[in-house]
């Protein structure tokens, strides 16, 4: 039902990025990934000082089981406009790790995070993206600080605790 009345007020209202964020969001829902990002990217596009619809993309990109065609492009631009804002950083980092094949990538992911942590320090999920970063790598006293932080800033997020116990088993502790 919501995509039907996000189609009719995307047709009545073609330059409303609400419309169109909302559109996208109701078939994302619906499981047309691709489909719902492409209509949030539109609606990034209409008003590309407004922060909300890059929000929503990130949100997409994080929960995607695979890369999304527009979002990378447009979380870059997010993060050009915005350097000062963790979640640009965030999220951008988040959509360069799909897919985790490059050196040169894995060090602008980790120079974004670092970003997103020196900016807002208890960001819990940045901290643990770098965690998971160290941990890939093989730093796990690294790591482990990432996670002891994470879990620190948010105690209820139960993936730094897991993967926490992790590295005290990988490092004898």
């Amino acid at each position: 039902a919501a995509i039907d009345v996000f189609t009719r007020g995307t047709r009545a209202f073609p330059r409303s990025e609400r419309m169109l964020a909302g559109l996208g969001a109701a078939l994302y829902g619906h499981g047309s990934y691709e489909d719902g990002a492409q209509r949030v990217c539109d609606a990034a596009d209409l008003n590309p000082a407004d922060a909300q619809p890059y929000l929503f993309l990130g949100k997409m990109e994080q929960a995607s089981p695979r890369p999304l065609a527009c979002v990378k492009e447009k979380l870059a631009r997010f993060a050009g406009q915005r350097p000062n804002d963790p979640w640009a950083n965030y999220y951008y980092a988040i959509s360069l790790l799909k897919p985790d094949d490059d050196k040169e990538q894995s060090k602008e992911v980790e120079r974004l995070l670092q970003n997103a942590v020196r900016l807002d320090s208890n960001f819990a999920l940045a901290h643990l993206q770098l965690g998971v970063l160290k941990s890939n790598a093989g730093d796990w006293q690294g790591a482990k600080e990432s996670y002891e932080k994470a879990a620190a800033s948010d105690p209820t997020l139960p993936d730094p605790h897991f993967r926490l116990a992790q590295v005290y088993r990988r490092m004898g502790d």
